[in-house]
């Protein structure tokens, strides 16, 4: 009889003790937000703006490597005013010909240029965006901030819905940042600090 009583009394503590720590577990839980990057980033103003400047650049640059494929396809009509195998030919045939490699060469350098830029633009507007993501849930208590897509799935594109059905499922209630965060990155940094 003893022995039962003390089994029921280290049962009940055993209990409690499973219970406060739930209690205490649900009450110490993290706090989380969800973000959606993608409009973040669409929103953003100074990443905008640098898009832009670097589109409007490579329109300038393809532009001008365009005119000078006009130019170096005028010079080859001229080819067919010498004779083939005389010199003036031969001489015109390799100047147009170095001509096109450097255009060739010049445009892949540029090319390049671009890309590194635009990965450099990205890190850059994604290190902002973790920044006032880790400002936020430093002044608001988040502990958790999870990345999803809010863009709706489009029933008739096929791409979208394969995105849509790839994405994780995420419910969320009043907990999506990603409006505070566009105000944060769209406000100056001096005017950021708490």
């Amino acid at each position: 009889m003893k022995r039962r009583c003390s089994l029921a009394v280290v049962w009940s503590l055993g209990l409690t003790v499973i219970l406060t720590s739930a209690a205490n577990a649900q009450s110490n839980g993290v706090n989380v937000a969800l973000i959606d990057i993608s409009s973040v980033f669409k929103s953003h103003a100074g990443f905008k703006s640098k898009t832009e400047a670097l589109q409007a650049e490579v329109k300038i640059f393809e532009k001008s490597v365009n005119d000078k494929r006009i130019v170096l396809l005028k010079d080859r009509d001229k080819l067919g005013t010498y004779k083939p195998g005389t010199e003036q030919y031969t001489n015109l045939e390799k100047s147009l010909a170095r001509k096109l490699a450097d255009l060739q060469v010049t445009a892949e350098l540029k090319r390049k240029e671009v890309l590194d830029r635009e990965a450099r633009l990205y890190y850059e507007t994604y290190i902002d965006v973790q920044s006032a993501v880790s400002s936020f849930a430093g002044q608001h208590r988040i502990g958790l901030v999870l990345r999803f897509d809010s863009e709706e799935i489009d029933m008739a594109d096929r791409a979208s819905v394969l995105r849509g059905v790839n994405r994780a499922i995420v419910f969320q209630d009043r907990i999506d940042i990603t409006s505070d965060i566009v105000r944060m990155v769209n406000t100056p940094k001096t005017a950021r600090r708490p």
